[in-house]
């Protein structure tokens, strides 16, 4: 259910409205039938996602605090978060009744248990042992963090700090590909408030970090990554005295990085 819902987005049809709705209900199955604490939190995770799309492709209409696909994004990725630090084999699936009249509730990951052991308690740092789950926690905290920082208030720049922190803490040790590229992620986000805050020796120390985990990241994945990283280096040094060549070279670069990826077309946006 997650793939056709990501693939019927990415691939959209003539009329916008019937794409959205067809993503949107093979998302909400993923909720609906997910197993296990690591495809929850990954099927919510993609359920938030979908509407922080929308968000993009609305967000002219209104200011972002009101704008309601941001609040429903934040709203599944904080139930998410919270979801992943209850007992993550006795989460109930709040997302069933979204399937209509007859769904029944089910407990995550206890219908494919094979024996005691499966059915014992988990609890987040018990997850967070597993290097995927690192993962997908630590870009669930990443998507909440960039979310937080549309919202623009005092609090949700204080719930930013605090989620990236969190996401830093999760994958500072995962030396898996993916791992390395949520850290970058990471790093990056909180090198931009480094930069907000005029301290441009702190944001550098930290893009040249994330600059340095995704050089040897060769797969295609995580190329907008990549580039993301390298714009915001760029970007910083465009700034900085006597440093502007660098940051245009990098700039240059990120945009050819972003031309490797197949572009595809929602409501007549990239």
């Amino acid at each position: 259910y997650s793939h056709m819902g990501i693939s019927s987005l990415m691939d959209p049809s003539e009329d916008l409205s019937l794409t959205l709705e067809s993503s949107e209900q093979f998302l909400q199955q993923s909720v609906r039938w997910a197993q296990g604490p690591l495809h929850h939190l990954q099927a919510m995770t993609n359920l938030g996602s979908f509407h922080w799309v929308k968000y993009q492709l609305e967000r002219q209409d209104k200011a972002a605090g009101d704008h309601p696909s941001l609040i429903e994004a934040i709203a599944y990725w904080e139930e998410a978060m919270q979801d992943a630090v209850k007992d993550a084999n006795s989460v109930t699936n709040s997302a069933a009744a979204m399937c209509g009249p007859g769904s029944e509730p089910i407990n995550i990951g206890t219908e494919t248990a094979t024996n005691e052991s499966d059915l014992k308690s988990q609890s987040l740092e018990d997850n967070l042992k597993n290097e995927e789950y690192q993962v997908a926690y630590a870009n669930l905290l990443c998507n909440l963090a960039q979310a937080y920082s549309e919202m623009g208030t005092q609090s949700s720049k204080q719930r930013r700090s605090d989620v990236l922190s969190s996401a830093l803490k999760t994958v500072e040790s995962n030396k898996t590909k993916s791992g390395q590229k949520a850290l970058a992620r990471a790093l990056t986000q909180v090198s931009e408030a480094y930069i907000a805050s005029e301290q441009a020796v702190s944001a550098e120390g930290l893009l040249r970090s994330a600059t340095t985990y995704l050089s040897t990241v060769k797969d295609c994945r995580f190329v907008y990554q990549r580039a993301q990283t390298m714009r915001a280096y760029g970007s910083l040094l465009c700034q900085w005295e006597k440093r502007e060549t660098e940051g245009e070279r990098l700039l240059g670069d990120a945009d050819k990085l972003l031309l490797t990826l197949p572009c595809r077309h929602i409501g007549n946006k990239t």
